[in-house]
């Protein structure tokens, strides 16, 4: 029955730059050399989830 359908959608959007990642050339015995490996840190990145729906009758 159509006419008691519920539509929903989520997404999720970021304030992250994903495309700006540094590449890095190495052999494949350099794989956890300690040259090759970034300490950690924090992104700073922010992160929303948004839901919503839609219903109607006609």
């Amino acid at each position: 029955d159509w006419l008691r359908v519920v539509w929903t959608d989520e997404s999720i959007f970021s304030t992250a730059e994903f495309g700006n990642w540094p590449w890095v050339t190495r052999q494949a015995s350099e794989k956890f050399h300690a040259d090759c490996l970034d300490e950690t840190f924090e992104s700073g990145r922010e992160s929303r989830m948004i839901w919503g729906t839609f219903y109607g009758t006609t």
